[in-house]
């Protein structure tokens, strides 16, 4: 059994800094991400899953590979590279491609992963660092499930019954797991959650994205 952490990011923005975060910033706390999965789980596999508006050079890379198992850097792509070049910074955030890119990411790299059904896998986002509520064995009981935190209360933008973005309650996606056995249906997920996600931003056709 393994423990398999995917770690999301995307260091450099189209502006060069990613919302109010410059490059260093989102490095460091990149770097930090990593050394806190090492501090509980010495022995887990960890990858780096970079999705920015630009690729990590050598240098870089050689640094995040001190503490990461390997990197996947996806800035080339130009599904990425179409999403960031969307955006417009005078008027939009970084967030507004956030779930596009997130779930391309995630649906790629499972894609690519050789598991068995025994490994746990993490997704988890750059910005954040595993603490002492961490507790794997949680995570490795949840066997063919997924393991995230309980569903909260929507936010006020998608509240309305009306809306096409209406949903009653959300789950916070920084940290959630999922078991080995249920990675074909984790990219069948990824895959309706990218689509939906495309729906909404009416941006489907020109992504290059059709529905199987």
């Amino acid at each position: 059994m393994r423990d398999i952490f995917l770690v999301t990011g995307a260091i450099y923005g189209k502006a060069g800094t990613n919302g109010l975060l410059d490059p260093a910033t989102r490095i460091q706390q990149t770097i930090d991400t990593a050394v806190s999965i090492k501090q509980h789980l010495p022995n887990a596999v960890i990858y780096l899953i970079e999705g920015g508006s630009q690729t990590l050079d050598l240098a870089l890379r050689a640094k995040f590979l001190e503490y990461y198992t390997d990197i996947l850097d996806f800035s080339y792509h130009p599904f990425i590279a179409f999403a960031h070049n969307q955006i417009d910074t005078t008027k939009q955030e970084i967030t507004v491609i956030k779930g596009p890119c997130e779930t391309f990411l995630l649906r790629e790299t499972c894609k690519l992963l050789s598991v068995t059904d025994d490994d746990r896998i993490y997704k988890i986002s750059g910005r954040y660092r595993l603490t002492d509520a961490f507790n794997p064995k949680e995570h490795h009981a949840a066997r063919g499930k997924y393991l995230m935190l309980a569903k909260t209360d929507c936010l006020e933008y998608y509240s309305d019954p009306n809306s096409v973005t209406y949903s009653p309650y959300q789950y916070s996606t920084r940290l959630y797991s999922f078991c080995g056995s249920i990675i074909n249906r984790a990219i069948e997920n990824y895959n309706t959650m990218n689509e939906r996600l495309l729906n909404l931003c009416g941006n489907l056709a020109a992504f290059g994205i059709g529905h199987e």
